[in-house]
Parts: structure tokens; C-alpha cells; sequence
């Protein structure tokens, strides 16, 4: 089986990113509905109720999504679907007798009346309801390694579409954070329907349960569990440390932040995240293919990022005045998006080459730290505290996959790196320092810099190509270009 091309794992990447978009879009609508029913506390309790499944969830994983998605996507690299079918089926079944009865356990305590810590026996209960649906998260990995993303999409616009009324809606009738955090369970079994039959189409349902297939994806899934468990606490205890330090206010403040880095990051971490099936499929070419994905991801995304960087307060405003304070907050998180990414495209190609070793390694690194300044910083400076220590851990992660990418010989192409960000981030320097207005400034700040890239070479003819082609049909695509092309000649040559 030929291995997939750009275009494809692009194409793919686009699918999950819209997803993400949908997903953080109505995120603004419902959070903004809501906060401005109910204030920002109804935020940050709802944040800290998920934070509580996902650092559940994430201990419960052992990390079979990545090794799923590796095995997997080898599997259909060499043509065997038998594989494919075993490696699947024995890991839902893993995860469904290891998540379904801890969420019942969750639930039954809060249904008994006890709570832990700050959190409430309401929280303990829902939290419990979010890791039982956890099981099916595999689903998504499947289809992922297939590079078939668009019922991913197609299953989030459906289950938005029930959690925005039913959320908003309960709230308005007096449920409060209650209310909110049952519209936000929803999504999940709503979106779930969408993609079950998508998924049954790329394998057949059966009972399966092939131990040696499970060993594989838990051998695999724990070397990256293990970085990745304390990338969720990274994550997620910084949401519960600050809700137990400053309040759920403060909270709020901190969660919409990160949602909105989350989207522009997404841009580029969707197609990147494709890159490891895709890799693991491949002979040869890996370290190339891995390269041009990393480039044309930052090329895309870096401007973006800086954009929101120089000004965050036009995103934070559309939810309210109250969010406003959170754009130093945004700005730290914003200037790390360059960094993460290179780290993940560097992590797929290192997880390809079954250094499991290594993929600790990193992990480590970088959480470690970021978790050892939480503490500290969230109670010197609150929600900057917490952005301050996610960035510290993104740049030591960077540090450390540099030197791990040394020993395959990969070059992770820092100069290219840095000549896609340093003119980016100067100019978002200056507009901001001079107060160009938003509107001006950041048309400059994205025109200006894409016009760069291609001036200097950092995206080429082919890039365009692969990444036209990964959204409109390659005969659109040859026409327009007939149009265009004496403007793209000026440009790039």
C-alpha cells in the first residue's frame, strides 16, 4: 500500500481542525451565553469538573490512543486489515472494562454525598459520567489512522448543535453550573452516533481480544502514557490548582484563554498529529515528510499566533468585559504555539521509529518542569502564574527534542524556524507598541508575513500545491492557478 501523500494527511489534518474550531467556536457562544447569564464562576466550576475526568481519564488510558494509531496505521501501511481488526477490537474492549466501572464508582460516591478537596460531590458525579464516556474516545483514533477525519467533524457540528440549546438552556432555567456541565457531557454520546457507522465501514464489528495485540499498544501507548498523563496534569491540575488558589472566577479566566490558544494551535497540531500513523506506514522518506509537514505547519500557523499575541483582547472582548484581564495571559500562551508545534511534529516522527525510550524522555522533560512551577506561580501570580509555567515547559520540551532528534539524525530545521518566526513576532512587536488599530494591524501582520515566506523561500511552489489541492478539487485548483500565476511568479521566484 502506497504511502499517503501530503495532500491527504492535510486534507485530514483540515477535518480535525475544523472540528476544533467548531468545538472552541461554540465554546465562545455557549462560555459567552452562559458567563453572561450566570458570571464567570459558572466557568470555572464547569472547568474544574472536567479537569477532574481528564486527569481520571488520562490515568486510566495507559496510552492505547497512540499506540492504536501506531499499530494501526503500520497495519494498513503493509495491507493487513486482520490486524488492523485485532489491534481495534482488543482495545475497546480494554478500555470499556477499565473506564466504564471506575465512572461508576465516581458516580456512586457523589451520589453518596462525599467530595474530595475543593470539589463537590456534584462535580465527583459528572466527573464520573465524562470518564465513563471516556471508553469510546478510540473511535476517533481509528479513524484518525485511516486519515478518514470528516465524520470526526461532521459528529462535533452535530453534537454542538445539542449542547449549545440544552447548556444554555438549563442555565437560563436556574440549573447554574449544573446545567452547564450536563450540556457540555452531551456532546460527547450526540457526536459518538455520527461516527460509530463511518467506523463499523473501516472495521467490522466482532469480539476480539487478542492479548499479544493489546501488549503491542500498551508497550507502545505507555512510553508516550506516562509523558502524556503528566502532559494531562500539566494541563488540567493547572485549571484545579487555580481553582483551589484563586477561585472559580480566576479559573474561568485562565480556561477560555487556553481554549482560545487551542484554536489557532490547532491549525497546525491537527495535520502534524496525523503525521504519526502516517509514519509509522512509511520505509522510507519518513524524515523528510516530517520535516516539510512541521515547515508548512509553522508557516501556517506562526503568523496567526503572533497576531493573536499583539492583540488578544479583541477575542477575550467578544465574551465579555470581565475577560479582558486575561489577555497577559493569552499572550504567553500564544507565544508558545511555535515551539509545541515543532515538538509534535518531531514526537510523531520519534514515536514512528518505536523509541519509546525517548518519547518518555521528552515527556518528562517538559511537564516535569511545567508541574514543579504551578504550585509557586499560581499563588505569586495567578492565571499569568499558570500560563507562565505552561510556556516554560513547552520551551525545555523544545530544548529536549532538539537534542533527541540529533540522535536519528534529523534535523528539526531551526534556522527555517526561526526565519518563519522572527519576522512575525517583530512586527506584531511594533504594531502593538504603536497601537495600530486591530483591523489594520493584523491584516498587515498575516499579509505581510506570508508574502515573506514566500519571498524567502520558506514556502515553495509545491507547498501551495499541497495544500490547495488538500481543500478543493485539483482541477479548481489548476485553473485558478493559470490565473494567478503571474502574481505567484513575482512572489516566489
Amino acid at each position: 500500500m502506497p504511502s499517503p501523500s501530503l495532500t491527504r494527511v492535510v486534507r485530514g489534518g483540515l477535518w480535525l481542525y475544523l472540528r476544533s474550531l467548531v468545538n472552541n467556536l461554540s465554546g465562545f457562544i455557549y462560555w459567552g451565553a452562559i458567563s453572561a447569564i450566570g458570571g464567570a464562576e459558572i466557568v470555572g466550576l464547569t472547568s474544574a469538573t472536567v479537569a477532574l475526568a481528564s486527569v481520571v481519564s488520562g490515568l486510566l488510558s495507559l496510552g492505547e490512543g497512540a499506540g492504536v494509531q501506531r499499530f494501526v496505521g503500520a497495519c494498513r501501511g503493509r495491507g493487513d486489515e486482520e490486524g488492523v481488526s485485532n489491534y481495534f477490537w482488543s482495545t475497546v474492549l480494554f478500555r470499556i472494562i477499565t473506564f466504564v466501572p471506575t465512572g461508576l464508582v465516581m458516580m456512586t460516591l457523589g451520589l453518596l454525598g462525599l467530595s474530595f478537596g475543593g470539589l463537590s460531590s456534584d462535580m465527583l458525579f459528572y466527573g464520573g459520567i465524562m470518564v465513563l464516556l471516556g471508553s469510546i474516545a478510540v473511535f476517533d483514533d481509528l479513524l484518525a489512522s485511516h486519515l478518514e477525519t470528516r465524520p470526526i467533524f461532521i459528529g462535533s457540528i452535530v453534537g454542538n448543535a445539542v449542547r449549545l440549546p440544552l447548556g444554555i438552556g438549563l442555565v437560563l432555567m436556574g440549573w447554574g453550573w449544573t446545567g452547564a456541565v450536563i450540556g457540555y457531557i452531551a456532546l460527547t454520546p450526540v457526536a459518538f452516533t455520527v461516527k460509530l457507522l463511518p467506523s463499523l465501514r473501516l472495521v467490522k464489528p466482532r469480539l476480539c481480544f487478542d492479548l499479544r495485540a493489546l501488549k503491542d499498544v500498551l508497550k507502545a501507548g505507555v512510553s508516550g502514557w506516562l509523558p502524556g498523563m503528566i502532559a494531562v496534569l500539566g494541563q488540567q491540575l493547572g485549571v484545579l490548582t487555580l481553582f483551589g488558589v484563586k477561585g472559580a472566577s480566576e479559573t474561568g479566566l485562565y480556561y477560555v484563554s487556553f481554549a482560545i490558544m487551542g484554536v489557532v494551535a490547532g491549525v497546525g497540531g491537527s495535520v502534524l498529529g496525523l503525521m504519526m500513523p502516517v509514519l509509522s506506514g512509511m520505509e522510507d522518506g519518513r524524515k523528510r515528510a516530517c520535516w516539510r509537514a512541521i515547515k508548512i505547519s509553522l508557516a501556517l500557523v506562526t503568523p496567526i499566533a503572533f497576531t493573536l499575541a499583539a492583540y488578544p483582547e479583541v477575542p477575550l472582548g467578544l465574551l465579555g468585559e470581565e475577560y479582558v484581564g486575561a489577555a497577559p495571559m493569552l499572550v504567553v500562551l500564544a507565544l508558545t504555539i511555535p515551539a509545541t508545534l515543532i515538538c509534535a511534529g518531531a514526537t510523531s516522527l520519534i514515536y514512528a521509529y518505536g523509541m519509546y525510550t525517548t518519547i518518555l524522555v521528552l515527556g518528562l522533560a517538559s511537564n516535569l518542569s511545567r508541574i514543579a512551577a504551578y504550585v509557586l506561580l499560581s499563588y505569586l501570580m495567578g492565571g499569568l502564574g499558570i500560563a507562565l509555567s505552561y510556556a516554560l515547559g513547552a520551551y525545555i520540551g523544545l530544548i529536549a527534542v532538539v537534542f533527541a532528534c540529533r540522535r536519528i539524525g534529523f534535523n528539526p530545521g531551526l534556522r527555517e524556524a526561526l526565519l518563519i518566526t522572527v519576522f512575525p513576532l517583530c512586527l506584531a512587536l511594533v504594531l502593538r507598541l504603536l497601537g495600530v488599530n486591530w483591523l489594520v494591524g493584523a491584516s498587515l501582520l498575516l499579509l505581510l508575513s506570508y508574502i515573506a515566506y514566500l519571498r524567502i523561500g520558506v514556502l515553495r511552489r509545491e507547498d501551495l500545491r499541497e495544500l490547495a489541492y488538500a481543500v478543493a478539487p485539483r482541477r479548481a485548483v489548476d485553473e485558478i492557478y493559470q490565473h494567478l500565476r503571474p502574481i505567484i511568479d513575482k512572489l516566489i521566484d
